[in-house]
């Protein structure tokens, strides 16, 4: 596995991360923004994998639930701020 499948499991509550949601399957039309992680829910099987984040786009504040392999990249780490 490369190191861009494992990011998701390198966020952490307040990174900004680069999310990328898919709007149609056929034509492969995509849409990225920009969040802030404010939730981690964990997965079933192993306890310390992320599986869903909660995240605030920074542009327009809409909050939503994403799949952690949406996230395709750590911008800067909440430890950075």
């Amino acid at each position: 596995m490369s190191l861009t499948s494992n990011l998701f499991l390198c966020v952490s509550i307040g990174d900004i991360v680069y999310v990328e949601e898919i709007l149609s399957v056929f034509d492969r039309d995509t849409l990225g923004w920009i969040g802030r992680i404010m939730y981690i829910v964990s997965g079933p099987r192993d306890p310390c994998s992320n599986s869903i984040f909660q995240v605030e786009n920074v542009d327009t504040g809409v909050i939503k639930y994403v799949n952690a392999d949406l996230v395709k990249l750590i911008v800067r780490k909440s430890s950075e701020q």
